[in-house]
């Protein structure tokens, strides 16, 4: 968020990572998680889901399953793997249970997936998944399903809705830039 290295973010994550109690580790990891997708650091990412899904499995925690699934989700897309993401698309949407903050993030996945695969069909059904949720402007996640509405609508030809959602996606991105930015 700073425009600093992101080999030197992730490499601070992953030394946080190490030394986090596990009481705090499910309030911070998915930060983490993320963090270490973006940096491309996917060997790290994978070691800190696979044991978060192991723990979650333990504990009977769908929900938390759901949410790994998501980073699953992200991490494959995000190394090109359509297979992999909508796979594990799917089954989060399946573990997680009503309006949970994490579904947006997996409607996104799963719409870029068919968006990519050029399944518009799929895909408005997608949207209209998670139009139902509801968009609000400080929704978590709500930023990934509107650029992936955004791209839906350019690919359908419907290039000034389309625009719209991206321009809106920009004006928010900058806004939690600044915001960042001040954080001390």
């Amino acid at each position: 968020m700073h425009g600093e290295s992101a080999a030197a973010a992730t490499d601070g994550v992953w030394a946080a990572l190490a030394d986090l109690p596990s009481s705090a580790q499910t309030t911070v990891g998915l930060s983490a998680l993320f963090t270490l997708v973006v940096g491309e650091r996917y060997d790290l990412a994978a070691l800190v889901m696979d044991a978060a899904m192991e723990r979650a499995r333990r504990e009977g925690h769908a929900t938390r399953q759901g949410i790994i699934h998501a980073m699953h989700a992200v991490s494959a897309l995000a190394q090109g793997s359509l297979a992999d993401a909508q796979v594990e698309a799917e089954t989060g949407l399946l573990l997680v249970e009503g309006p949970h903050f994490i579904a947006l993030l997996l409607v996104a996945v799963a719409m870029t997936v068919h968006i990519e695969r050029g399944a518009l069909d799929a895909a408005a059904g997608m949207a209209r998944t998670g139009e139902a949720m509801g968009i609000a402007e400080n929704h978590t996640y709500g930023l990934e399903f509107l650029t992936a509405r955004g791209r839906l609508r350019i690919a359908q030809g419907r290039l000034e809705e389309g625009a719209a959602d991206l321009l809106w996606c920009g004006e928010r991105s900058a806004a939690r830039f600044v915001d960042a930015a001040n954080q001390p």
